[in-house]
């Protein structure tokens, strides 16, 4: 499930044990496809699947409808699924589009009403799912979970048990029968996230200042780091920071097994995996998608790698791939923002890759005076455009800007809307992406 599409001496090898194989996987295939039972890859040569994007628990769910519907038993029989096949698509970042976003919109009904007893205990306790009290009338809410929330909410710890200790934690938890238990095991992965999320900002921190203070890093198209002390479980994560911070196709290596074993990560437009496919001769595996992959090599090759895998990426990124973009839906004034037009919007939902939530931009809008930068290095805005209608928001890790904005020039905002809960009432903000001055 999820792998073995390119297990070729593998698949061979059981079978010459009499181990029969059927591989779910949704990653691309290399020239020779193995020897199993049945492959479902909709992205094997002539496979006429006419949805190529499923995640890899999507296409386990596609063998279980198969079995199922050959049983001729009813298809209501898989409802209870959906929530389990909602968490992967969602977290795999595979298009939310066709079948997937059909699938994470059925799903996200039965996680919101009757998810199963694990899931129901993770909700609870990573706090996704914010009960709210109307400190007027005394009324009680609850947010819907959204896409967002199984990403960086859910996701995050279930990932987290095999990460830092062992996936089994996990499995556990999704199939537990019993709430107390669940609840035990819930509080364990939670606590394990705890754990990641240090390692994940340690390392970043020093992958960070390891490319500040390397002049030929800094100026390279592409960025393959390796440090054997590094945590094999979180570089994925760390990798896509540093996409974040320099915004170059990155490859993260560590050491496991005597062998340098990595995560890649790429940016928009710049297919990564067939960057790597071009060094084949320097691995001993890799495998992936577009935009991530991994792959492990002997040690002895890193800097032969490093070499080859920045040439490739010289001679063929485009230079509009090096700049991260914005695309901008629409102009919208805030005299345009209704209750009546968000929940026009939240119909297009769930977002996702290939569905994003649309971004759009107001011009000339000026500081009230109340905006301030929070935590470390965000900013809280409160903001308004020629009438006064005054509209809060969050710009993340934007807290240079506050001087600027403080000073009252006008300038223009790129966002996104997404509903606030707070004691109770609920409201329109504005997710701040981008702020450019006049």
């Amino acid at each position: 499930m999820d792998c073995g599409i390119k297990e070729v001496d593998n698949i061979d090898y059981a079978n010459s044990l009499d181990i029969d194989f059927v591989i779910c996987d949704h990653h691309l295939p290399g020239e020779k496809l193995p020897d199993s039972i049945a492959i479902l890859d909709p992205k094997q040569p002539g496979c006429n699947y006419p949805f190529k994007e499923l995640s890899g628990c999507g296409l386990g769910f596609k063998l279980i409808q198969g079995i199922v519907q050959k049983e001729g038993r009813s298809q209501d029989y898989l409802r209870a699924y959906l929530d389990l096949v909602a968490v992967s698509t969602c977290c795999d970042i595979v298009p939310m589009v066709d079948e997937n976003r059909i699938l994470v919109h059925f799903g996200l009904e039965v996680l919101n009403n009757s998810p199963r007893i694990g899931l129901s205990a993770l909700i609870d306790a990573s706090g996704v799912k914010r009960t709210q009290v109307d400190e007027q009338t005394g009324e009680v809410t609850s947010n819907t979970l959204t896409v967002s929330d199984i990403v960086f909410g859910l996701g995050p710890r279930i990932n987290a048990a095999g990460r830092v200790d062992s996936a089994r934690q996990a499995v556990e938890l999704l199939i537990s029968k019993n709430e107390e238990e669940a609840k035990q095991k819930a509080a364990v992965l939670n606590e394990n996230n705890s754990k990641r999320v240090v390692l994940d900002k340690e390392i970043t921190e020093e992958a960070i200042e390891y490319v500040l203070n390397d002049p030929e890093l800094m100026k390279a198209k592409s960025l393959v780091l390796f440090n054997k002390k590094w945590h094999k479980g979180v570089i994925g994560i760390v990798a896509s920071r540093l996409i974040e911070r320099f915004y170059k196709p990155t490859i993260l290596l560590t050491e496991s097994n005597g062998l340098a074993t990595g995560s890649a990560r790429s940016v928009d437009g710049f297919d990564i995996h067939r960057a790597i496919e071009s060094c084949d001769s320097l691995l001993i595996a890799y495998g992936g998608h577009k935009y991530a992959a991994g792959l492990s090599l002997d040690p002895e090759n890193i800097i032969k790698f490093r070499a080859k895998f920045e040439k490739i990426v010289s001679g063929s990124i485009d230079r509009d791939s090096m700049n991260p973009k914005i695309k901008i839906d629409a102009t919208l004034d805030f005299n345009q923002i209704t209750p009546s037009f968000y929940k026009l919007l939240k119909q297009f939902a769930p977002f996702g890759p290939g569905n994003f939530k649309p971004f759009f931009v107001a011009r000339n809008v000026t500081d009230t005076g109340y905006s301030r930068v929070v935590g470390e290095k965000h900013l809280k805005l409160a903001v308004k455009q020629s009438d006064d209608k005054i509209f809060y928001g969050i710009a993340f890790s934007k807290g240079d800007y506050y001087d600027n904005m403080a000073s009252k020039n006008t300038f223009d905002i790129c966002y996104s809307l997404r509903e606030n809960h707070w004691k109770g009432r609920t409201s329109l903000e504005l997710d701040v992406k981008d702020i450019k001055f006049q």
